[in-house]
This record gives C-alpha cells, structure tokens and sequence, in this order.
C-alpha cells in the first residue's frame, strides 16, 4: 500500500509539473490573453494582415518562453499556438459562425 501512494505521489507531481499548465511563468498567460484580445479588434482598426503580424511573432515568443519556464510542453499553450497560428489561414472576425 505505501509503495502505491509513493507511485501516485510521483504521478502527481509529474502531471502538475509537465503536462498540466502552471503560473511558474508569466509568459504562459500572454498568449492565453492576446489572441482574444486581438479577435475583439474592429476589422476597421487592424485588418487581417495587420492582426497577424501583431499577435504571431508575441504569441510564438511567450509560448516557446513559458516552454522553458515550465521546463516542458503541456497542452493549453500548446492548442493556444495551434488557434494563433489558424488565425493566419482564416479571420475569425469576418466569417465568424455562432455554434449551436
């Protein structure tokens, strides 16, 4: 039974440490924040090209950072990477689709 929990307790920590996504960097939040930021900008204030020159190269910068910071790759920044970089193919602002 205590070699369990000793196995469970490594488990723990590894998870919280390596796939989970932590606050060990302030990096990890700047994609999380700026890309929804960027969306809610008025096609008439920033077109398409604009937008992604101004949320790619911060959004790539911070999440290869917080990849350092948290001494891996987990998945949150990893799907936050993924809708930046979508946002280059298609702008969400012009045919946006409300899902029911």
């Amino acid at each position: 039974m205590l070699d369990f929990l000793v196995e469970m307790k490594q488990f723990y920590l590894e998870l919280i440490n390596t796939l989970l996504p932590g606050s060990a960097s302030l990096s990890y939040f700047i994609p999380l924040l700026h890309l929804p930021l960027g969306v809610l900008m008025p096609p008439w204030k920033l077109s398409h090209g604009q937008l992604c020159a101004t949320i790619h190269p911060l959004s790539i910068v911070a999440t290869v950072r917080a990849w350092f910071a948290l001494g891996g790759n987990d998945f949150i920044s990893t799907d936050c990477l993924y809708l930046t970089l979508f946002l280059y193919f298609k702008d969400p602002r012009r045919n946006f689709r409300r899902v029911y």
